[in-house]
């Protein structure tokens, strides 16, 4: 199948059986006007988002995130019995 927009709507096409063998052009399955795609590829991530889809980048980000947290966690009880162990405390 193949999309278009013709200016007014989208248009489905079916596409002839391709035959690797002959030399044709192979068509795009989808083919979106210059001035749709910025509000086409807005939906796309729009809807990722609400599907709770993330890039690479924000879960390489969040795992940093994650490991600074955990490492401020030991930092912290480090520090509690270092304290603890200067005032001759247990």
């Amino acid at each position: 199948m193949f999309f278009h927009f013709n200016g007014d709507e989208f248009v489905q096409q079916v596409l002839q059986k391709y035959d690797i063998n002959t030399p044709e052009e192979i068509k795009p399955f989808f083919s979106v006007p210059l001035y749709m795609t910025n509000e086409l590829i807005s939906l796309f991530v729009a809807r990722g988002a609400e599907m709770n889809l993330r890039t690479e980048n924000e879960n390489h980000l969040k795992g940093k995130l994650e490991a600074t947290e955990k490492h401020l966690e030991d930092m912290r009880e480090f520090s509690k019995l270092f304290l603890m162990n200067k005032l001759g405390k247990k």
